[in-house]
C-alpha cells in the first residue's frame, strides 16, 4: 500500500480552497498533516471539524483523534483540549 500523505494533504487543501465548509475535507486533511508529523496542523484541522459538525465518535475518528493526543503528551503540549 502506497502511503502518499502529501499528495492527500495537497489535494485536501484544494478542496478546502473550493469548498472552504468541507468538514470531512478538514478532518482527513488533518489525518494526512498527522501522518507527515505535523501535529499543531493536525490538531488544528481536527478540531475545525468538530467544529463544523463532523461525526467525531465515528471509530476511524476517534482512532485517529487518540494518535493526536498521543502524540501531544509525548512532545509535552498540555494544552490540548479533552474533547475525546
Amino acid at each position: 500500500m502506497m502511503r502518499r500523505f502529501e499528495e492527500a494533504a495537497r489535494d485536501f487543501t484544494f478542496v478546502l480552497e473550493v469548498q472552504p465548509d468541507n468538514a470531512a475535507a478538514r478532518f482527513f486533511r488533518g489525518i494526512a498533516w498527522m501522518e507527515l508529523g505535523r501535529l499543531a496542523d493536525a490538531r488544528a484541522d481536527m478540531m475545525a471539524a468538530q467544529g463544523m459538525g463532523f461525526d467525531l465518535g465515528d471509530p476511524e475518528a476517534q482512532q485517529y483523534l487518540t494518535a493526536v493526543a498521543q502524540e501531544y503528551v509525548v512532545v509535552g503540549d498540555a494544552r490540548l483540549p479533552r474533547c475525546l
